[in-house]
C-alpha cells in the first residue's frame, strides 16, 4: 500500500508533468485532443492521490493552513481568487 510520502510524490510529478506540457496558448490546448487527453489523465492522478490522503495527513494540513491565515488580512483571500477568472472559457 502507497503511503502518504508516496502519494504526495505522485502529486508533485502530476503538477510537473502538467505545467510542462500544457500549451501557452489555449487554442493549442483546444486543438490537440491529445494533450487534452494527457493533461486530464495527470489531473485525475492528483485527484485520485488526494483523496487517498490519510486522515491525519488531512487533519494536520488543515490545522496548518488554519495557522497560517490566522492574522492574515481578509484582503488577501481575494487576491487569491482573482486569478479564477481565467478558468472561464468564454
Amino acid at each position: 500500500m502507497r503511503g502518504d510520502r508516496l502519494r504526495l510524490q505522485d502529486i508533485l510529478d502530476a503538477i510537473e508533468i502538467i505545467e510542462q506540457d500544457t500549451p501557452s496558448q489555449r487554442r493549442d490546448f483546444d486543438a490537440n485532443r491529445a494533450i487534452q487527453s494527457h493533461i486530464l489523465l495527470h489531473a485525475q492522478i492528483i485527484g485520485e492521490a488526494v483523496s487517498r490522503l490519510s486522515q491525519a495527513l488531512r487533519d494536520h494540513a488543515r490545522a496548518a493552513a488554519a495557522r497560517t491565515l490566522r492574522g492574515t488580512p481578509s484582503l488577501c483571500a481575494p487576491a487569491a481568487l482573482r486569478g479564477l477568472g481565467d478558468l472561464n472559457p468564454d
